[in-house]
């Protein structure tokens, strides 16, 4: 009978290590799923909460880093989105096929080959630096770049400050003298025609 108890006994121990066995693979397998999942998921940008309407706006952006060559426009658009900040950078080359702010990579919206780099991008603090990196193709092999801009809070005003829609005012004015002038025109060479026209003498 002591060695059939004693059998048994092994028996449960072989048991109990080869359950131990697996709850370790298992909890393995688990943290690797859930490693996975932390690494995969989508890093996003947090932007600032403004006290705006939602909306199109106009703000100052100043620029540091890189070589100096590449420049991105001031005043920029500025964007409310639900009570957040976000900025519509338009660079003067080409060549940048993304940015990354705070870990979230923001491809390029403008999609014509001859057309300026634009990126909408969170705005993550003003009047203060906020360090992003562009990748630029200019050198043939794709080169990441560390850039940090400045956005001026105090700067922020109407869209109408933009030198996109200073350029479209010129242009409507413009519009309206050359038609404003040829129809002015055209009545006064009317008028002249009418006036130095010689009249016919009737015979008697």
């Amino acid at each position: 009978m002591e060695k059939q108890t004693g059998f048994r006994g092994k028996g449960k121990e072989q048991k109990t290590g080869v359950t131990g066995i697996w709850h370790r693979i298992l909890m393995g397998v688990c943290c690797c799923l859930l490693l996975g999942v932390c690494l995969c998921r989508t890093v996003q940008a947090e932007p600032l909460s403004v006290d705006k309407e939602d909306g199109e706006y106009a703000i100052d952006v100043s620029m540091t880093g890189g070589s100096g060559k590449a420049t991105v426009v001031s005043p920029t658009v500025f964007l409310v989105k639900d009570g957040n900040a976000y900025a519509k950078l338009q660079w003067s080359s080409s060549n940048y096929d993304y940015m990354i702010v705070d870990g979230e990579k923001i491809l390029n919206e403008n999609t014509n080959e001859n057309g300026y780099s634009t990126f909408t991008i969170p705005v993550t603090a003003f009047d203060s630096e906020m360090s992003v990196i562009a990748d630029t193709t200019a050198m043939g092999t794709p080169h990441e770049i560390a850039y940090a801009l400045t956005f001026y809070a105090d700067s922020i005003e109407s869209k109408g400050a933009l030198p996109q829609e200073a350029a479209k005012r010129v242009l409507v004015v413009a519009a309206i003298i050359i038609v404003g002038g040829g129809i002015l025109n055209h009545f006064v060479a009317k008028r002249r025609n009418r006036d130095y026209t010689p009249h016919k003498k009737t015979g008697k």
